[in-house]
């Protein structure tokens, strides 16, 4: 049976959720960092990034609770070289929205923002000079 949620065949969701990992799962080895402190509370935010950095690409993933009334969030990401351009995307969901170029400085001084409560903030990033 095909259930509906939020528009999209929960088969086809799985099915993006599935091809998302297998694109992060290499990064997964690399470096972890918390950019939020770690808290049960349902008004916080959950905030990590992975970074490979033989690659100089990673990703940070962002969730804003269910009880956050917070919007954003301000976050230092880190080992990214603010002298250089990063190829970026920003994902709510799983389809892969078009790279923006930025700089590294704007990179790691990341403002996340989260619409929805609760939601997820997908941000991926390469390196290329």
């Amino acid at each position: 049976m095909i259930v509906q949620e939020q528009g999209i065949e929960i088969d086809e969701a799985a099915k993006s959720g599935a091809a998302e990992l297998r694109r992060l799962r290499p990064l997964f080895l690399g470096d972890f960092y918390p950019l939020i402190p770690l808290t049960a509370e349902t008004h916080d935010w959950c905030a990590y990034q992975f970074h490979n950095a033989d690659e100089d690409r990673g990703f940070a993933l962002f969730l804003r609770r269910h009880h956050s009334r917070y919007p954003s969030a301000d976050v230092n990401l880190r080992a990214i070289d603010e002298s250089a351009k990063y190829e970026v995307t920003k994902a709510t969901d799983f389809t892969i929205p078009q790279a923006e170029i930025v700089s590294g400085k704007e990179l790691k001084n990341l403002r996340a923002e989260i619409l929805e409560m609760p939601g997820s903030l997908l941000v991926e990033y390469r390196k290329i000079d």
